[in-house]
């Protein structure tokens, strides 16, 4: 069995992986012109990408104070870059989705990193570190609420756009949308 700290690194290393890859998605879709037509969209991309970045940074932190040595195996450093061109690929495939599929995309893969962050967390409190564990913690902590606030702006968007497709004749229901599909949200 490996020792805790190569499962931790491993496990950290997986989630930083993660993170940065999400990142670099958004990093394509807030160079798309078409998301400054939704300020509040615009908005919460920018805060999804800053929040990762912190992430990014604080897992690399308690990365380096693990201790493992700096060096890539070849075989990580070409996986890299391979998920690279794939997302860059990805992303030239995606130029024609629309604004809220893309938003919808971002909602799904910000549950993916929190479930992901549970897993951590859970995996930390299990070889006792709670370094880790409160990181992990904090940064699910950090995104539940984006995810919540992404659900809200969702509904304006997709109306919004499907209006300005044709495909929705009446906008005025936004904010029935909006109150609607919060209240699923609240545990009752």
């Amino acid at each position: 069995m490996k020792n805790k700290v190569e499962i931790l690194h491993k496990y950290t290393s997986d989630m930083v992986g993660i993170e940065k890859h999400f990142l670099e998605i958004l990093g394509y879709q807030a160079s798309d012109n078409r998301l400054k037509n939704y300020k509040e969209a615009s908005d919460m991309v920018v805060r999804v990408q800053e929040t990762l970045k912190m992430h990014i940074r604080m897992l690399d932190h308690y990365m380096e104070s693990l201790d493992v040595g700096k060096a890539e195996s070849s075989l990580k450093k070409a996986a890299t870059k391979i998920s690279g061109m794939a997302t860059g690929f990805y992303n030239l495939m995606r130029q024609e989705d629309t604004v809220m599929r893309n938003l919808r995309d971002d909602y799904v893969a910000m549950h993916m990193v929190v479930i992901s962050y549970t897993m951590l967390y859970s995996t930390a409190l299990a070889h006792h570190d709670d370094t880790l564990a409160d990181i992990a913690l904090k940064n699910m902590r950090d995104l539940t609420p984006l995810i919540f606030e992404m659900s809200r702006i969702i509904p304006a968007i997709v109306i919004k756009e499907l209006s300005w497709e044709g495909k929705a004749p009446d906008v005025s229901v936004i904010e029935k949308a909006i109150s609607d599909t919060q209240a699923a949200w609240r545990l009752t």
